[in-house]
């Protein structure tokens, strides 16, 4: 179709989408309110895992700048830059009104777009870092490994000191510290670790 492409990593996408609307559909029409919360939850989990594993398959599937086109549309495909700019500026709106609502849920599924859009734009980012097209910033580099020695090294420390160490208050509730440095730690290692695009060394 002249346009609109339905590459495999935007089919997942468009599967999510598709699967949660009819199950969102079939709930609304159940008579139960036991069904209606069950028909949503089995949209979102068939949703989420075909649709995530469609797009991870589609990763695999592209090549070199065939990554950035996905983002922005080819050049025959006016159509789909037009569709991408509307769901990626259209959905936190969407979101953020769902979270006023105090539906966290629906809130966090517009978000779903936006997501798909900044994975591919981290995998973009790797893959120009892999090839040498693009070096690791110092900053992405020393973040990761301050977070593995502080990791390591408040693992050791709650190990080692009674209770886990000295304590704090945050938000009215009472925290120990190596313990709290180490939950800190775990997912700064893996935010380093995306930053560095998967190069750690060199």
């Amino acid at each position: 179709m002249t346009g609109f492409n339905v590459s495999t990593a935007r089919g997942g996408v468009l599967v999510f989408y598709a699967v949660t609307t009819v199950f969102g559909f079939a709930s609304a029409l159940a008579p139960d309110q036991t069904y209606k919360e069950v028909l949503l939850w089995m949209g979102r989990g068939f949703g989420g895992f075909m649709g995530f594993a469609l797009v991870l398959i589609g990763l695999q599937e592209l090549h070199g700048d065939e990554i950035e086109e996905e983002i922005n549309g080819r050049p025959d495909e006016p159509a789909w830059r037009v569709v991408s700019r509307i769901l990626a500026w259209g959905s936190p709106l969407a979101a953020f009104w769902h979270f006023r609502s105090g539906n966290i849920w629906d809130g966090l599924l517009y978000l779903c777009y936006p997501a798909w859009l900044i994975l591919l734009r981290l995998e973009a980012r790797r893959r120009r870092i892999v090839s040498g097209r693009r070096g690791v910033p110092l900053f992405w580099r020393a973040l990761f490994y301050l977070a593995l020695i502080a990791c390591g090294v408040s693992f050791v420390l709650t190990a080692a000191l009674p209770h886990g160490g000295p304590k704090f208050l945050w938000d009215g509730e009472v925290y120990r510290f190596f313990p709290f440095l180490t939950l800190i730690s775990i997912p700064l290692i893996i935010i380093g670790a995306v930053g560095c695009g998967g190069r750690l060394r060199g």
